[in-house]
């Protein structure tokens, strides 16, 4: 994965050649990713599903982060980035079905870890709780969903431990559904702007009754 290509971009998002995943993270160049995050109402309430990582994860181990997501290689384009859905979650999904929130600049730097990307934001609307999920164990151990309203309160540090519920997959594949408490320090970080922008589309997200 480390030696994977990504193309780089300047700040502008003007494309300079390509690079290994490994010497981008390292030199802090601007790549483009690939954010679907799926999206349901009930009773007057929308939730926002969420992907427990990996605890073998190399980077952020059992965080809470976007239901499915990842780097766009050299060779791909922003529309190949619906790959990643079925790959980490099992579902399938067509382009066509997805919601553009936009092209949001997110960066994070921590010791040598230097992220930097475009990150190409979808949401999807689904009905079930539950989807039929056959997660990728090595990338997701399991999946929850979040009240749009918590997360709000959460990020805008109005409280700081809300709950969310689903399941945990275990090392035999088994599932135990689960209710847990979490803190912002539970999630992978995405900066200020980034949150407020998906909070604000999935707001104004009309759903059919």
């Amino acid at each position: 994965m480390e030696t994977e290509r990504l193309r780089i971009f300047d700040e502008q998002y003007m494309e300079m050649g390509s690079l290994p995943r490994k010497e981008v993270h390292k030199q802090g160049h601007w790549h483009e990713t690939f954010h679907c995050w799926f999206v349901r109402r009930e009773s007057n309430q929308t939730f926002l599903t969420l992907q427990l990582r990996s605890k073998v994860k190399k980077d952020f181990p059992n965080l809470l982060d976007i239901t499915a997501a990842g780097h766009l290689l050299d060779t791909e384009s922003v529309q190949d980035g619906v790959r990643e859905i079925e790959e980490e979650i099992g579902i399938k999904v067509n382009m066509i079905d997805l919601i553009p929130v936009g092209r949001i600049k997110n960066e994070l730097i921590l010791n040598q870890f230097i992220d930097r990307e475009f990150c190409h934001v979808y949401l999807y609307v689904i009905s079930l709780e539950n989807e039929q999920y056959t997660l990728q164990e090595e990338e997701v151990s399991g999946m929850f969903q979040a009240k749009l309203e918590d997360l709000k309160a959460l990020y805008k540090e109005k409280t700081s431990e809300i709950e969310v519920k689903g399941f945990t997959v275990g090392e035999d594949g088994s599932r135990s559904e689960a209710v847990i408490a979490v803190r912002k320090e539970s999630f992978v970080p995405h900066g200020e702007t980034y949150m407020q922008t998906l909070f604000k589309a999935v707001e104004e997200l009309s759903f059919e009754e």
